[in-house]
């Protein structure tokens, strides 16, 4: 028996079993979705209503106002989603074959929660009998490299924080936070955090920058930085994006009132709010918003430099790429397809391509299914499906698939 030849042929076969493993953990899900040009009766080609119910477990319509699916991100076969409740907040996981809905983390309603934070003695003389870093207030989800995720709550006007949660159990502890905590009694959320005032964003420029960002999103890098969105106080002048590294904020590309450059360089705009965000290597690329327009901006993560991909202004010799519509500023998502934003006007679906290359927007319609018939959806994200061309997007509570080469989308899960 040749046992070299048995070892090189054992070695070959762990290696290739590693190989599938590996592909069979990044895989994206199989999504075959139903053709409503020929089945437009069909339940998930129909408008959702209020009744309707596709897919199993909590559900992001919790009967209130103003609920919707914040933001996310896809991992695997499934959307790993931030939940905006009127009885909570919580990251819930959604079977993107299936659309069946996992709790991840926080808390549905009174009946349904999940995870624990950090217990701290609530007020002076009390006993430790409340909880910090609930989910209530959820904006945007993301991972970390370690496997959690890194969820955006906006605590207070004075305090952001960012939050991990241990993608197994559920349970949160505090990754950074834009402010001390409020109180100052022995026991509290400011003596259990110990949190030191320098890892704050700098309070520099004029008017003493307020060092708290204004990020509802959150970007994450391969190494596990944050990248958030800060803005002058009071008078909302854009400063431009920080980093949140090893727990400490930076300035990664900022100008100040009278649009000099702090950090970085390249385009200013007396006011801008940035919406989203999505990394892709070393750039950074977000939109951003202001009056009736919007900018697609790219960031390099190195030198902090700005650029203009795409705008679309009442001035033409201002515009930058063709396009009867201007760039979307309700969600960004990326793929081989180009960048995918979705038009800030809330009567129906608008949902623009754009080229990175040259700056070109083109409204790519629905042409069947859902996306045709819902109307008003106040907050609307994109999320592009890894290993396919189909996009996901969410109409408040009501997640979707999308096929734009054919027009057709079918409901996902409600």
């Amino acid at each position: 028996m040749n046992h070299r030849f048995t070892i090189i042929a054992l070695a070959s076969s762990l290696a290739l079993l590693a190989f599938v493993s590996a592909v069979a953990q990044t895989a994206g899900a199989n999504i075959k979705l139903v053709d409503c040009f020929k089945d437009s009766e069909n339940v998930k080609c129909q408008r959702p209503s209020s009744t309707s119910s596709i897919g199993e477990g909590v559900t992001f319509n919790q009967g209130g106002v103003g609920e919707a699916i914040a933001g996310g991100f896809i991992q695997g076969n499934r959307a790993i989603l931030a939940a905006k409740l009127s009885t909570g907040g919580a990251i819930v996981a959604v079977n993107l074959e299936t659309g069946d809905r996992e709790l991840i983390s926080g808390r549905m309603n009174i009946n349904e929660s999940r995870g624990k934070g950090l217990r701290y003695v609530g007020s002076p003389g009390g006993k430790e009998d409340t909880e910090a870093y609930k989910l209530d207030g959820i904006s945007d989800v993301k991972p970390l490299p370690n496997g959690n995720y890194l969820a955006i709550v906006r605590r207070s006007v004075e305090r952001m924080e960012l939050i991990e949660v241990d993608a197994k159990t559920g349970d949160r502890k505090l990754y950074w936070a834009s402010d001390l905590a409020a109180d100052t009694h022995a026991g509290g959320l400011r003596d259990k955090e110990k949190m030191d005032i320098t890892k704050r964003c700098p309070e520099k420029g004029p008017n003493n920058r307020n060092p708290n960002p204004t990020s509802y999103t959150v970007a994450v890098d391969a190494a596990g930085s944050a990248y958030l969105q800060i803005n002058n106080n009071p008078m909302g002048i854009g400063y431009g994006y920080v980093r949140i590294k090893n727990g400490k904020c930076e300035d990664l590309s900022t100008y100040d009132f009278d649009l000099n450059d702090l950090e970085g360089s390249g385009f200013k705009t007396p006011r801008e709010e940035v919406n989203h965000m999505v990394i892709d290597g070393n750039t950074l690329y977000s939109v951003s918003y202001f009056a009736d327009t919007g900018h697609l901006l790219s960031v390099n993560l190195e030198t902090g430099e700005r650029k203009v991909i795409s705008h679309k202004d009442s001035v033409a010799s201002r515009s930058k790429g063709k396009g009867e519509i201007g760039v979307g500023t309700l969600g960004i998502a990326l793929n081989a397809a180009g960048i995918w934003t979705i038009k800030e006007v809330g009567d129906d679906f608008k949902l623009i391509r754009i080229d990175p290359k040259n700056g070109e927007r083109t409204r790519v319609p629905a042409q069947a299914g859902p996306l045709m018939k819902m109307r008003g959806a106040l907050v609307q994200k994109v999320f592009a499906l890894p290993g396919s061309d189909l996009l996901m997007i969410s109409m408040d509570t009501v997640l979707t698939v999308f096929d734009p080469k054919t027009g057709n989308s079918n409901t996902l899960s409600i």
